[in-house]
């Protein structure tokens, strides 16, 4: 009898008209808010986002096998203590001094001309 008193109470005909249209809404936009969350728009789209990610890798992997062990871990500790140094949570942050140590500084990007603040 329990599992028949379940039944009943959630079968369309003991729900409000409330209930059935929050229901239905949720059924439909949370199928394609995941989908766009998990795959990206275009094939490149996650190459593009985790670009300095890789290069910092390939850079210290390069440093490494050069120079030794020693080299990578004094810049991976200064990127820590350079991007630490802050404006006012209020004022956005240049960050020049990353950009002097990752060797941007003397590059023109689509982030200076179009004032794209990525490292917020």
């Amino acid at each position: 009898m329990g599992g028949r008193e379940k039944v009943l109470a959630t079968s369309p005909e003991h729900q409000s008209e409330d209930e059935q249209r929050r229901l239905e809404s949720a059924e439909r936009g949370s199928f394609t808010s995941v989908k766009s969350e998990l795959l990206p728009s275009h094939p490149l789209e996650l190459t593009e986002k985790n670009f300095q990610l890789n290069q910092d890798k390939t850079n210290f992997a390069t440093l490494r096998n050069i120079q030794g062990i020693h080299a990578p871990l004094k810049l991976q500790m200064e990127f820590r203590a350079v991007k630490q140094v802050q404006r006012l949570p209020f004022l956005h942050s240049s960050n020049v001094a990353l950009d002097t140590l990752r060797g941007n500084d003397e590059c023109i990007g689509f982030e200076d001309i179009l004032n794209v603040f990525d490292n917020l």
